[in-house]
């Protein structure tokens, strides 16, 4: 069984911390940083699966790395400072393409039938009479972490630390207006290191997420830290948003906890002037297994009174563990209802919009495939003339992992060079020439 505690605190072993949960209280709404509780669980067994070593094939002269639907060139020598390349999702390609691999798990497979649907709901408060004050996001994200936790091959605490943030990263993207992409990066020294999270507005109105851990699967170091700023060490937090034709907007502020729900809403206050509450959790089973995922962000809107957003704030003590509240089939207006629908004529809270939520990738083998066939003429004869064959690819932020043969390649390259006439006669550039290894078309 769970009880709450906070950091730091040592359980008996470290598959009891891997496989402790959070949920990080809160955050931010009247410029404060709220306590943090985190639910550990004692006896969880040890991660027993096995592990593939590496990113890609050493076989490999250069390395093929996808990040997201983007292929990337890697030497060794780039690969090694950790060093991650930004990639989000272009709006043209908005259609769950990745491959879902099996959960391989009757008994979870039978407890998540029992729940409701993963989704998303925006709400927002006001008091009986006068102006909406607040917006709100609510996600349940049981399925969708449960199959990031399939695709990647997570251990309990991996699980957790890339959970939470596909659940924020979605939080994020559901606040945009237009179909777009938003992703979290956490840059770290820690062992860890790191994480990025991207989350997607449809066009339809769903919302997707997909995400990947630097460092996988994390060193002993991680299991051993005693805080979630051990964890991460001292680092960034940047958030890169793209919405409809506008440019990206980039925002970056010091990583204060490593809690990623207490550094967005200080994002949030330091750089968009906004005050903003967010809470995300991930309950596990004795077994270490995700049974119930959400997340909440609550915001304050321009001009709300501040003694409703105060009233609001203590409504927010009332707020259950998410993952606790899905894993035992709560709904999400249920939630929503018993938190901030409380208090008779004195505020009103209202559904406004739902929509989808789950754990989506934009990759395909013919997305990869182009993208092969679009790299310098150096790199691909190289490929060519070494293999190995099948060559495979693999996306960081699903775990897609898609084969070629030669035949393959040469006939993608053939229908490139039928469609640009101009690069028959191109000469291949000199290797070290300005744009090798960069993936760019």
């Amino acid at each position: 069984m769970r009880e709450a505690g906070k950091f730091p605190f040592r359980p008996s072993t470290p598959a009891a911390w891997a496989a402790g949960v959070s949920v990080a209280r809160h955050g931010l709404l009247n410029g404060c940083a709220r306590g943090a509780a985190i639910q550990a669980a004692e006896g969880f067994p040890d991660r027993d699966r096995p592990r593939k070593g590496g990113r890609d094939s050493e076989r490999l002269p250069v390395r093929i790395v996808g990040l997201g639907d983007c292929v990337n060139i890697e030497t060794p020598a780039q690969s090694a400072d950790g060093a991650a390349n930004l990639t989000l999702a272009p709006q043209s390609a908005y259609s769950p393409l990745m491959m879902r691999k099996a959960l391989n798990d009757p008994a979870l497979e039978r407890h998540l039938s029992t729940l409701a649907p993963d989704g998303v709901t925006w709400f927002s408060l006001g008091p009986s009479v006068g102006a909406i004050q607040m917006r709100g996001v609510l996600i349940h994200g049981s399925r969708a972490v449960c199959q990031a936790r399939a695709n990647h091959g997570l251990g309990p605490l991996e699980t957790l630390l890339l959970g939470k943030g596909l659940l924020c990263a979605g939080l994020m993207a559901a606040l945009l207006k237009d179909p777009g992409s938003l992703m979290l990066r956490i840059d770290g020294a820690g062992p860890a290191e790191g994480m990025s999270a991207e989350g997607m507005r449809l066009p339809s109105g769903a919302v997707g997420a997909r995400g990947r851990l630097f460092k996988l699967p994390l060193p002993p170091e991680a299991l051993a830290a005693e805080s979630t700023i051990d964890l991460f060490g001292p680092g960034a937090l940047t958030v890169t948003r793209i919405e409809g034709d506008s440019k990206p907007f980039v925002g970056s502020v010091a990583l204060r906890t490593g809690n990623l729900n207490k550094d967005l809403a200080w994002y949030f206050y330091e750089s968009e002037q906004t005050r903003t509450a967010i809470d995300s959790g991930v309950h596990f089973s004795k077994e270490g297994v995700p049974y119930g995922a959400g997340a909440l962000l609550l915001q304050s809107l321009p001009g709300a009174d501040d003694s409703f957003v105060a009233s609001a704030e203590n409504a927010l003590a009332s707020l259950p563990p998410l993952g606790l509240w899905f894993s035992e089939g709560g709904a999400r207006d249920g939630l929503i209802s018993a938190v901030f629908g409380g208090q008779g004529a004195a505020r009103i809270a209202a559904r406004t919009a739902e929509a989808g939520f789950a754990f989506d990738c934009p990759c395909s083998r013919q997305r990869f495939l182009d993208h092969i066939a679009r790299l310098d003429r150096a790199i691909v004869a190289d490929i060519l003339e070494h293999g190995p064959w099948p060559l495979e690819t693999r996306c960081h932020y699903c775990s897609s992992t898609y084969a070629f043969s030669k035949a393959e390649l040469e006939a993608a390259l053939a229908h490139r060079r039928g469609a640009n006439p101009a690069e028959k006669s191109a000469p291949a550039s000199p290797p070290g020439a300005a744009g090798e290894g960069t993936g760019e078309p």
